[in-house]
């Protein structure tokens, strides 16, 4: 009122808990603070002309809600068959509140049937069960207002095919082996090629692949005892690690028949029970040394109630996982009978 110069004394006289607030300069006429904490904030002015200070005077700051922001994570690289964990808790709320999550898979390749296990969680997890891109979009929600949508993507890398070669086989001396590696695969879906190599052969064997490079080679079995064949697959990329399948061939039916012999009488059984099970292959036996074909069938019979005994003995009288290897065997020379 006298037109005297003032000077100028500003003072935080209150701020919400946990902030650490402070004026720029409390003798300007127009400091700054920065608002740090969600909250009411109050400012009071005692200006001086010199001779007296004025009556203070109070100025109130109140923070409005801000949105939340949403962080959907860093951006990962996986193979076919991973399980991925989504990653939100980089979200945030300068206002303190706490935020729910809502998460979705907006973009995901062809084919695939991927889900989040729970949406709403902060980190759900999702399958990656065809290869290609996936994107999945996090908005999160302070109670008041949803965030911007973020995204994060999850690509996958070159997964390395799988070989099958196939399953091992039992043959007679001279047959034509087909091998088989069309149980290979390949998690990303690319072709394959093929690279078959006969590893080891018995003694005195000239057999050669009809070709290395095609899923289902051939060869013939050209004399008795264990050929070792390998196959390596490529997906464009890089190789599979190899597989092998062991093919063995016998001179007759009757050898494999006489190691059947050997093998039920290593079983832990009771002595009645083996004798009964060894009067059956016995039997079978002898029909095969006869010629009339007739005998034949009639040992393909026997072999066939030798093969029920064991799965009703199965677990209970005979340990199922011997029981099983003998059937398996025995429905090997059931097969090189019926082929003869």
């Amino acid at each position: 009122m006298d037109g005297d110069p003032l000077t100028f004394q500003w003072s935080l006289i209150s701020v919400p808990v946990g902030s650490g607030a402070t004026l720029s300069d409390p003798t300007l006429v127009n400091p700054i603070f920065d608002v740090d904490v969600a909250g009411l904030y109050v400012a009071q002015l005692i200006v001086d002309d010199g001779i007296v200070g004025s009556a203070p005077d109070t100025v109130s700051i109140t923070t409005q809600n801000s949105a939340p922001v949403a962080d959907a994570g860093p951006d990962q690289s996986v193979f076919v068959s991973d399980s991925v964990q989504l990653d939100g808790s980089g979200s945030d709320d300068a206002d303190g509140d706490p935020l729910t999550f809502q998460w979705s898979l907006i973009s995901v390749p062809v084919g695939s049937g991927a889900t989040l296990s729970d949406p709403t969680l902060v980190n759900p997890i999702f399958d990656v069960d065809v290869a290609g891109e996936y994107i999945a979009q996090l908005i999160v929600n302070d109670g008041t207002v949803d965030s911007a949508p973020d995204t994060v993507t999850i690509s996958t890398g070159n997964s390395a095919p799988v070989a099958d070669a196939g399953p091992y086989k039992t043959v007679l001396v001279a047959a034509t082996v087909q091998l088989d590696g069309g149980g290979s695969d390949d998690a990303d879906g690319d072709p394959l090629t093929f690279s078959w190599s006969l590893i080891s052969v018995p003694s005195g064997s000239t057999t050669v692949l009809s070709d290395s490079a095609v899923v289902a080679p051939t060869f013939v079995a050209d004399v008795a005892g264990t050929y070792l064949v390998q196959l390596i697959v490529n997906d464009g990329t890089v190789d599979s690690a190899p597989d092998a399948v062991s093919v063995t061939a016998v001179s007759s039916p009757q050898s494999l028949l006489a190691a059947l012999i050997g093998d039920v009488l290593a079983l832990d059984a009771r002595e009645g029970l083996i004798e009964a099970l060894l009067a059956k292959l016995n039997t079978a036996l002898m029909a095969l040394g006869d010629e009339n074909e007739n005998n034949d069938a009639a040992a393909i019979g026997i072999l066939g109630a030798f093969i029920n005994s064991l799965g009703a003995l199965a677990g209970t009288q005979i340990d199922a996982e011997d029981a099983a290897d003998l059937i398996a065997d025995t429905q090997t020379i059931i097969d090189l009978i019926t082929g003869l």
